[in-house]
């Protein structure tokens, strides 16, 4: 290897196609999910993963129907603050490792003890990222579009994506 130089991880399908092992199968994320507020991918990530997950077409979905479609990427300059996810924009592919289908990922109120939820991992994931779920978290990988809560039910349309983790 020459100085420099980067290596890349054996990336393998978290969810095998099932007449290509080499391929990962194709996961349709629905913009509004027929429960809860997530889809889930897959029922377990191990803490210190890195995973990589990317949409396979080039669709557009909708987060108002008031407003123009968005990509994976989501819609440039609106982020908001009571988002699922705060830091990245409405209409945005996001992801969760840990809790449940049901979550709401904003704080609302710090809570601890034994009502408290388990530790989660939240990200941006857009049409393509490589995340390294921290060694604290697992459980199930789940994606969801970036919006507020009560804008769920003027979202259409879905996307599809694949997920590799590295060995």
């Amino acid at each position: 290897m020459q100085p420099g130089s980067i290596t890349q991880p054996n990336w393998i399908p978290t969810l095998p196609d099932e007449a290509d092992n080499k391929q990962a199968r194709r996961i349709t994320i629905q913009a509004k999910p027929a429960a809860g507020l997530w889809t889930r991918v897959t029922d377990f990530i191990p803490a210190g993963r890195k995973l990589k997950i990317l949409v396979v077409d080039t669709p557009e979905w909708i987060y108002d129907a008031a407003k123009a479609a968005c990509a994976p990427d989501g819609a440039p300059l609106s982020a908001d603050a009571a988002a699922l996810l705060p830091q990245a924009v409405l209409g945005c592919l996001i992801g969760k490792v840990g809790g449940s289908s049901a979550d709401v990922t904003t704080q609302v109120a710090a809570l601890t003890g034994p009502i408290a939820n388990p530790p989660i991992f939240v990200f941006s994931v857009g049409t393509y990222c490589v995340v390294q779920v921290p060694t604290t978290i697992s459980g199930a990988l789940f994606l969801t579009m970036n919006d507020k809560t009560e804008n769920f039910v003027k979202h259409s349309g879905s996307l599809q994506v694949q997920v590799y983790d590295a060995s």
